[in-house]
This record gives C-alpha cells, structure tokens and sequence, in this order.
C-alpha cells in the first residue's frame, strides 16, 4: 500500500490507527497549545522516518491543520520523491 493511499480509505487499518494514535497522544500533551512542532528522527536510516512523518502529517491535514513538512535529510532527502514533487534547488538568500 502506498503512503498516500493509507489515509484516503475510510476502512482503518493498524498503520492507519497507530498513526492516529500517535496523534491523539501528542494533542493531549499539552491541549491548550493550538500549535505545535513535531521531530521525527533517528540514528539510523530505513527506520520509517520519513514514512511515519508524512503519515502524521497526512492524519493532522485530515482534521483540518495546516501542515508543514521539513525534510532536513541532506544526504536522501525522501519527502520530495514520495509526495511526487519536484526538487526546485534556490538559493533563499538572493
């Protein structure tokens, strides 16, 4: 199953109710707070960061958030290729 097609079924499914686990929990870490800013990473690579990002990003999109994704991975950025994007390289300071 593709990344973009977990979220478009109304049927769960246990990828698509972790995630909405994992979002639920971190709402209620602190509920008064209206934004918040999400870090996902880790040592090592193939360990689902940018799977598990973009899924999280998806779920908060569908209740209505505004959702930003920073893929800060240098060496295999994933988020441009996974959401069929294309990588426009600017330099922001000109």
């Amino acid at each position: 199953m593709a990344m973009r097609d977990l979220f478009k079924s109304d049927e769960p499914n246990e990828i698509t109710e972790s995630i909405r686990l994992i979002r639920s929990n971190i709402e209620f870490l602190n509920p008064q707070e209206e934004s918040r800013a999400v870090a996902i990473t880790s040592s090592i690579p193939k360990e689902g960061k940018s799977f598990l990002a973009e899924n999280y990003a998806m779920s908060e999109a569908i209740t209505g958030k505004r959702v930003i994704i920073l893929d800060c991975d240098l060496r295999k950025p994933g988020v441009t290729k996974n959401f069929s994007l294309s990588e426009k390289k600017e330099n922001i300071l000109d």
